[in-house]
This record gives C-alpha cells, sequence and structure tokens, in this order.
C-alpha cells in the first residue's frame, strides 16, 4: 500500500476516534503521568542520491514530569521493506530516548519537540548475501496532539534522524 494511502486511512481513524469518544479535557491531575502510545512511523532513508522507503510499528511509553517537559522510551520494528538495486531492505528494529518539551496550543491541542537518541537497525538481503546495518543517531522531529477524551489523545508528528526522516501518527493512552 502506497505511503499517501496509509497516511489517510490511520487519519480517518484518527477523526472516527475523535468524533464518536467523549470530549472531556485532561487535567494534569487526573492522572499520573505515565502514558503508552502505539505509533505508525514511515521512513524515507537517503544517501548519496538514492532512498528507499521503510515503515516501522513501534510501542512509546512516557512519563510527564511536569506540565511542558516529558521524557519518552521508543521501541520498534519493521513493518515493510523496499528494494534498491535489486536488494531488499527493510528497518529491523529501533529503540530510543526522547525528551519531549511541549506547549498546549488550546485545551485539547499541544505542539511538541522530539529530542533525542535512537538505535536503528536495518536489514538487506540480496544475491551478495544478508546484512545488518546498526547506527546510532541523533534524532528530532515536531508535532502535535489532540485529546480526544481526558485518556486516549492522537499525535501526528515529523521526525528526522541523520540520513532519514518520516512522519508517524500515533493514538496513545494517558493512565
Amino acid at each position: 500500500m502506497k505511503f499517501a494511502v496509509k497516511l489517510r486511512a490511520l487519519a480517518l481513524v484518527m477523526v472516527f476516534i475523535a468524533t464518536f469518544t467523549t470530549t472531556t479535557t485532561v487535567a494534569a491531575d487526573e492522572n499520573n503521568g505515565w502514558y503508552v502510545e502505539g505509533q505508525y512511523t514511515a521512513f524515507n532513508i537517503s544517501e548519496d542520491g538514492d532512498s528507499v522507503d521503510l515503515n516501522g510499528i513501534g510501542l512509546v511509553v512516557g512519563r510527564d514530569f511536569s506540565e511542558n517537559f516529558a521524557v519518552e522510551i521508543v521501541a520498534g520494528v519493521g513493518a515493510g521493506d523496499d528494494s534498491l538495486y535489486g536488494v531488499k531492505i527493510e528497518v529491523d528494529r529501533y529503540y530510543g530516548l526522547i525528551l519531549k518539551p511541549n506547549m498546549d496550543v488550546s485545551e485539547k491541542i499541544s505542539i511538541f519537540l522530539d529530542l533525542g537518541y535512537v538505535d536503528l537497525q536495518l536489514k538487506a538481503s540480496g544475491p551478495g548475501g544478508k546484512f545488518t546495518n546498526s547506527s546510532s543517531e541523533f534524532l528530532w522531529g515536531v508535532g502535535a496532539e489532540v485529546d480526544f477524551n481526558d485518556s486516549i489523545y492522537g499525535s501526528i508528528g515529523y521526525t528526522d534522524i541523520d540520513t532519514s526522516d518520516g512522519i508517524q501518527l500515533g493514538i496513545g493512552y494517558r493512565f
């Protein structure tokens, strides 16, 4: 399935959830600060004029330490592959630590900045055999969260990791 179709489908799911859930705002003292989020990320990895489009599905565990700052641990695996010059390339796994300053724009919408460090491992297989490449890189990103009710939220963001960048969509739950 093409990236644009996947993006539209996930956006429709988020709109459906937002429409059919209650619209209670989240108060900082109503939860204990912990949250989990399922994420879908579409990566574009490019180097020396060549690029591949890869997908990942991940889990985020985070903690709000103040009204405007959170820390997250992210881990995920590949959810698709691409080929370049007859070599199949896919995300094997990724994990990292993210610092997340954020700011409320309204009662239901906040914007955030992701700053962190991530380890990304790619697998490649072709006529010459199988190879893995792991790199630890600085990550930065920007995005927004929309509260659907007092516990459930959706997020969309842009992430840049050295030679790769991508769009991520997520659905999360605050405890």
